[in-house]
């Protein structure tokens, strides 16, 4: 992925997550795609190390990857390149409701990983491609790379529906949980190299 990729990455994260359980409760009741589109990209140009992965120049399947020891988002570096003004301008509720999902993550996240775990960070199919096997098509390869090495790949996924197609890429639920505040289901879910 290069600077110039980031903005089709968050193009296409926008996209295909309207209607996402998660983000109407983050966000209120009216989605915003381009507040989606700003904290994806905010959070692209300030990870280290992440590995994004595209079916085509168009962006219409996106996989972003954090190898072990990568640096994921910070808040300083996600409030530089562009979320401070999103925060402004979403409110005191939305930032607590963020800051409240963050620290749920971190702690589910601490229980099923380990220093040599990838994250899936972000897996998005534009709507009008999903069906297609698209991702598929950007996982594989890099679950192929992390299987040779013996690693393990962690993911999260708010809506039950994307749990089937995590479970055919080989991927197992590790925790069931709920968002805090809200009814939202959050599953936890592991990739094992060798249990392909």
């Amino acid at each position: 992925m290069t600077a110039e990729d980031i903005p089709r990455f968050a193009a296409c994260t926008a996209e295909a997550y309207r209607g996402y359980p998660l983000f109407d409760h983050l966000f209120g009741p009216v989605y915003s795609p381009s507040a989606v589109e700003t904290i994806f990209g905010a959070s692209m140009r300030c990870s280290r190390g992440l590995l994004g992965v595209s079916d085509t120049a168009a962006a219409d399947a996106v996989a972003l990857f954090l190898p072990p020891g990568a640096k994921g988002p910070s808040t300083a570096g996600f409030l530089a390149h562009g979320g401070l003004g999103l925060l402004v301008s979403a409110g005191l509720g939305t930032v607590r409701r963020l800051s409240a999902y963050e620290s749920y993550c971190k702690e589910v996240m601490g229980r099923h990983t380990d220093g040599d775990t990838w994250y899936l960070f972000n897996l998005c199919v534009r709507p009008e491609c999903q069906g297609k096997g698209l991702s598929s098509k950007v996982m594989r390869p890099v679950l192929e790379h992390i299987g040779d090495r013996r690693q393990r790949c962690y993911l999260e996924t708010q809506k039950g529906s994307n749990v089937g197609l995590y479970e055919h890429l080989g991927f197992e639920v590790a925790e069931k949980g709920t968002v805090p505040g809200s009814d939202i289901p959050h599953f936890a879910m592991v990739w094992e190299s060798g249990r392909r």
